[in-house]
């Protein structure tokens, strides 16, 4: 059995979040003895984040955890019909997949929820598009200073939305 301890779950936090998202505002984990550590406590706290608990016995409270579950487990299904011994090659696609498909109910995909702008995708590098065709760096670089200025608010309008929609859907 591979044990995740407190500096594996620390190493992971820096290297696969704050390298590549930034400082996080707010980490929710299970309550695994790793994420109550002193160590983790500390780090949390001298970087000014907030550390919370999902409560295991109630599956309400991370359904929506397992709603992104569900997706990337019917994706990789449909994925791996014929090759099964190369999941971990394809789970990296499917999720990029799933981070640059719009959500309907946000009406953004996960990807310009995080970074303020759309990837660009393969299909864009190959095939002429306007978007391509028009790139002019100082344009980009003012346009994306405006979207990360108006990524917070795009956000809460976001987190509403959300909330809109798991009430109808409850």
């Amino acid at each position: 059995m591979n044990l995740v301890t407190s500096k594996k779950a620390l190493d992971f936090v820096i290297k696969n979040i704050m390298c590549r998202c930034g400082l996080p505002h707010k980490i929710v984990s299970d309550n695994g003895k790793q994420f109550e550590s002193d160590q983790f406590t500390k780090f949390c706290t001298k970087h000014g984040i907030i550390k919370s608990f999902l409560v295991v016995a109630r599956p309400q409270a991370n359904r929506q955890v397992e709603v992104v579950n569900k997706i990337l487990k019917t994706t990789l299904k449909k994925k791996l019909q014929a090759c099964k011994a190369h999941y971990p090659e394809k789970l990296p696609r499917v999720l990029w997949a799933y981070s640059t498909t719009e959500r309907t109910f946000i009406g953004h995909t996960p990807y310009s929820m995080t970074y303020g702008c759309e990837a660009v995708i393969p299909v864009d590098s190959t095939v002429p598009t306007h978007r391509r065709d028009t790139y002019d760096p100082t344009r980009n670089y003012a346009l994306l200073q405006e979207s990360l200025d108006l990524i917070e608010e795009l956000q809460e309008q976001s987190k509403v939305q959300l909330q809109m929609y798991q009430n109808k859907t409850a």
